[in-house]
């Protein structure tokens, strides 16, 4: 996982970088500015891809470890999708409406190629990897789904289960996952092995309202868009969530992604 994190604010287009180190502690880097009105931003292989839901415009970048900010490539895909999702070196396009998926790829120098195009259930509420595979959750009720793209960009569905409703982020995090409910606080920790079997670990409590939680490096950042309040933790192999160092920044940031 990065050190680099990106901070984006998709209303003017103001960029931000900064690193989080093993021991939790935020550093600044550098600002700057982009184009505005983004709504998704991704890394796969060191690179960024930005996407606009609405017009299908895409951009590449890439940010050093100085945090200096390069755009690679600009292009165009289909408008519409609802997720994007970096695997095992490709990505994931899936419309929440009609179920579509897309696999593609985006090489060292920014270039994305298409790969292939399927089907799935409509109404997945989050997408995340892990490991090497993918983990589908509805919020609404409950419903799980694991699943993996190889090399090729082939989609091959796991298995299904069911957890608790309600979650409004899930984040990978050291081969496990965090799941967090904004409006109660309430935390779970859970790992899925390679044959897609998710496993339960730990359950637990902190603060509500985060707007964004990031991985990084092997840490979190939790972040406040409201108040620019920020907190740092990390998640051992068993699960076990420990809190590392709080913190403030600036408010409004819309999208926070790995760099």
């Amino acid at each position: 996982m990065s050190d680099e994190l990106l901070f984006y604010r998709d209303g003017d287009g103001g960029i931000s970088t900064a690193r989080v180190d093993d021991q939790g502690t935020f550093t600044g880097l550098k600002d700057g500015k982009v184009n505005a009105g983004w709504t998704h931003i991704v890394l796969t292989n060191r690179n960024l891809l930005f996407y606009h839901q609405g017009n299908g415009g895409i951009a590449t970048a890439r940010i050093d470890d100085q945090g200096t900010f390069t755009g690679l490539k600009n292009g165009k895909v289909n408008a519409g999708w609802t997720h994007i999702v970096p695997t095992n070196g490709n990505l994931l396009f899936y419309h929440q409406g009609n179920g579509g998926i897309s696999t593609a790829r985006i090489d060292d120098q920014g270039t994305f190629t298409g790969l292939k195009d399927g089907k799935v259930n409509t109404g997945w509420s989050r997408i995340v990897p892990t490991n090497r595979n993918l983990l589908f959750y509805h919020q609404g009720n409950g419903g799980i789904s694991t699943a993996r793209i190889d090399d090729q960009g082939t989609f091959t569905g796991l298995k299904d289960g069911k957890v608790n409703t309600g979650w409004t982020h899930i984040v990978p995090t050291n081969g496990n996952l965090l799941f967090y409910h904004q409006g109660n606080g309430g935390i779970s920790t859970a790992r899925i092995d390679d044959q897609g079997t998710f496993t339960g670990l730990k359950d637990g409590k902190v603060n509500t309202g985060w707007s964004r939680i990031v991985p990084t490096n092997r840490n979190l950042l939790f972040y406040h868009q409201g108040n620019g309040g920020i907190s740092t933790a990390r998640i051992d192999d068993q699960g076990t969530f420990t809190g590392l160092k709080n913190g403030k920044v600036n408010a409004g940031w819309t999208h926070i992604t790995p760099a």
